[in-house]
């Protein structure tokens, strides 16, 4: 037997139908999905660009390996190979600094004693070949130390393990925080959802009952509010994401000029992010919501 086909018009016009005959429970519920949007929205940006800054601090993702004072230039190059190997640890960027440059930065950099460094002759250069290792992944710091010490050839490793650690924890930290704040909103806003479509529920619940007594499929008399809560759902997140990009462009207007040493990053890194990602919320607690309103009339 051929199923009938239902045109997908009728669900929607029921949908926007319910939507605007609870206008003012519709207005509310977007309101307040909104908010929970944008803050989840603004928390989100907020971690991104702590944790970078926290990233590109250079007295934290460098580690500097000074080797022995009479190591052969091969010997050297073999010592860089190896730590560029080291593929496991991430992305390890070598720079390779002699000492004879180490001299001249010394002298470059210290402007009182750059007359009595300039007198040092070369074959007495106190200073030693060592590599500049700037690196990523600040978790496997702990890894990258305990092998470069290892190396033979390597007599000084000098590195900030203690703050990357402390930097390290301080990121999962805010990760954890973001992950309960976001459930915490998500509920909220499913909740809302919930709340404005029983509303429709309510005052279609005699035209429900009618249409299971005809024996309409379940399906055929949910999707409606389905679509009802979806609809919210995406157009709360349509809405927010025009929020947030105003609020970080005017943050970024008002704060960027006063902070030198911190980097707001613009919003278009993070568009497309920002976007999917209300719009995946939006739908998903829309889905959600309206799920849960159904449920009770149709199994009364």
């Amino acid at each position: 037997m051929r199923r009938k086909q239902y045109n997908p018009f009728y669900f929607i016009g029921q949908a926007f139908r319910g939507l605007f005959r609870n206008l003012s429970a519709t207005v509310g519920s977007l309101f307040v999905l909104i908010c929970c949007l944008v803050l989840i929205g603004s928390s989100f940006l907020l971690m991104r660009n702590v944790t970078g800054n926290l990233n590109n601090l250079s007295m934290m993702n460098k580690i500097v390996v000074f080797l022995e004072y009479d190591i052969s230039p091969e010997r050297a190059n073999d010592i860089r190979k190896e730590i560029e190997g080291y593929k496991d640890l991430g992305n390890l960027r070598v720079q390779y600094v002699s000492k004879k440059e180490a001299l001249q930065n010394l002298i470059d950099e210290s402007e009182e004693n750059a007359a009595l460094y300039s007198s040092i002759p070369e074959a007495d250069n106190p200073l030693a070949d060592s590599f500049i290792i700037e690196y990523d992944d600040a978790s496997k710091v702990s890894s990258l130390d305990y092998k470069l010490r290892q190396i033979e050839g390597v007599r000084k490793v000098n590195n900030r393990l203690d703050l990357a650690v402390k930097v390290n924890a301080f990121k999962n930290g805010m990760a954890v925080v973001f992950f309960f704040f976001f459930v915490a909103l998500m509920a909220v806003g499913v909740f809302v959802i919930i709340n404005t479509v029983n509303l429709s529920v309510m005052m279609r619940a005699d035209e429900i009952y009618v249409m299971r007594y005809v024996g309409a499929s379940r399906s055929f008399i949910a999707l409606p509010f389905i679509l009802e809560g979806t609809i919210l759902g995406a157009a709360a997140a349509g809405a927010s994401y025009f929020v947030v990009r105003w609020l970080n462009g005017y943050v970024i207007e008002k704060f960027s000029a006063n902070l030198e040493m911190i980097r707001i990053s613009p919003f278009t890194e993070h568009q497309q992010l920002v976007l999917w990602g209300f719009f995946g919320i939006g739908i998903l607690a829309g889905i959600i919501g309206s799920t849960i309103s159904i449920r009770r009339p149709m199994d009364a």
